[in-house]
């Protein structure tokens, strides 16, 4: 049940990609991970809130995997 809400609340852009590379961002330590919309918005030249809802997502997504 917790899953199907997660999967209701998925950003449109939120893709493979998307999921990828926030893996990868979150293993090279870059950043932390609060603050890695900044590089959606950059590297996948999304709107601010985009890029911020599927960070929240990608992070709710987390655990289940």
């Amino acid at each position: 049940m917790k899953n199907d809400n997660i999967e209701n609340n998925r950003p449109e852009s939120y893709n493979e990609s998307v999921k990828k590379y926030l893996d990868d961002l979150r293993e090279s330590r870059v950043t932390n991970m609060l603050g890695a919309s900044i590089f959606l918005e950059e590297d996948f030249d999304m709107p601010k809130v985009e890029a911020h809802a599927c960070l929240i997502f990608w992070m709710q997504s987390f655990s289940n995997r």
